[in-house]
């Protein structure tokens, strides 16, 4: 096994470490409490405060019982032999004990008395994941998942690192392919590396379960902020539809940057409304970027065109284009009183098309309504 898929397993694992903790801090019970019952359910959960969680170096975790411990939790299971809480005690000793054949005999002997239990869930978690058995690592986090909805966001993030290995990728499609509980949280997961969108991307292309217009979206706008514009348009036209050679124009923000990714603050802001039409602010003595979406263009003359309401502060909004893969401007900003337009060469395929509003030497924020937008070849 490669060290990235172990990466990816001893990641699962530390995850079992704060759900143990929480779950022991949450169930151990005062005895000193007038109302404790010396009965076997609570003598176990008793016995889950006497768990030590420690994390060393590399990240390791180990498990260790206080002395009174053990004694707890054999005096619960001997009283109520359905108190699973106190196999998972008894389990972690027989781990402390370095003795992992009557630990695992433990541990499937309390999942056979409870299937919903959390500790024992996240001990045979970090059991499967540290042995290298991927199959029961996802088995197990896809039933964590089940019953601990809140989990499955942080049980996906050791493998969202992975999918730079191809050997870990392909073991996360085969596990997708099974339609697993996380699924939704992987794909809404959006990775920030530039290996890892890429590898996403390319999962993508294999496996769809799990994945929504949503996803796809956070996905999209991955591949733009890395800069992979041509799988971006790829995918862009695959889940949209729209034909090959089409500049990349869309006249809304729902699937930002392509259509309007929109810029808001105290200061200025483009909120988008009803069909198509826009609210723009901009604070006085203020200027920024509105919004930008990316576009795909061949060689030639084109033009952006806005109405305005009211139309006398067209001049405070300007747009201009920008060649997305080194920033270099085509021409200058030009104000919306009338229609921009760009004469575009055969140095850049993608461009940023930007909206600027300004508010200098004025009393008063702007405020306009933007519709009609159009950008266009010709012209």
């Amino acid at each position: 096994m490669n060290r990235f898929v172990r990466y990816a397993l001893s990641a699962i694992a530390l995850l079992a470490a704060p759900v143990l903790l929480m779950q022991g801090m949450a169930n151990a019970k005062n005895p000193l409490s007038p109302m404790f019952s010396w009965n076997g359910y609570n003598l176990a959960e008793l016995s889950l405060g006497a768990v030590r969680i420690e994390q060393g170096q590399g990240g390791t975790v180990s498990m260790s019982l206080r002395k009174r411990g053990v004694a707890l939790a054999r005096n619960a299971f001997a009283r109520e032999p359905l108190a699973a809480d106190a196999l998972f005690v008894l389990a972690v000793h027989e781990s402390d004990q370095r003795n992992p054949q009557a630990m695992a005999a433990i541990l499937d002997g309390a999942y056979a008395l409870d299937k919903r239990n959390r500790n024992i869930g996240a001990l045979q978690l970090q059991q499967a994941a540290l042995a290298g058995d991927f199959e029961a690592t996802f088995r197990i986090i896809d039933r964590l998942a089940s019953l601990y909805p809140p989990l499955s966001g942080e049980f996906v993030s050791p493998l969202i690192a992975s999918l730079a290995d191809p050997e870990a990728t392909a073991l996360i499609r085969e596990a997708l392919e099974a339609r697993p509980v996380w699924a939704e949280a992987f794909w809404l997961s959006g990775p920030d590396d530039a290996r890892l969108v890429r590898a996403m991307f390319d999962l993508r292309q294999q496996v769809d379960f799990g994945t929504s217009e949503r996803s796809d979206a956070i996905l999209l706008a991955g591949l733009v902020r890395q800069r992979l514009y041509e799988p971006a348009f790829a995918f862009w036209r695959e889940v949209t539809g729209e034909p090959q050679g089409t500049l990349g124009y869309v006249a809304d923000d729902a699937f930002a940057p392509f259509g309007w990714q929109l810029k808001a603050s105290g200061d200025l802001s483009m909120t988008s409304r009803e069909a198509g039409r826009f609210e723009v602010y901009v604070q006085n003595e203020m200027s920024g970027e509105l919004g930008r979406q990316l576009l795909e263009l061949a060689p030639g003359r084109y033009s952006f065109s806005a109405s305005i309401a009211p139309v006398s502060e067209a001049e405070n909004l300007s747009a201009s284009l920008q060649c997305a893969q080194d920033d270099t401007p085509v021409g200058s900003p030009q104000t919306l009183d009338n229609a921009a337009g760009w004469t575009v060469t055969g140095g850049c395929k993608y461009y940023w098309l930007i909206l600027t509003g300004a508010a200098w030497d004025r009393r008063d924020p702007l405020r306009v309504d933007v519709a009609d937008m159009q950008f266009q070849a010709g012209n």
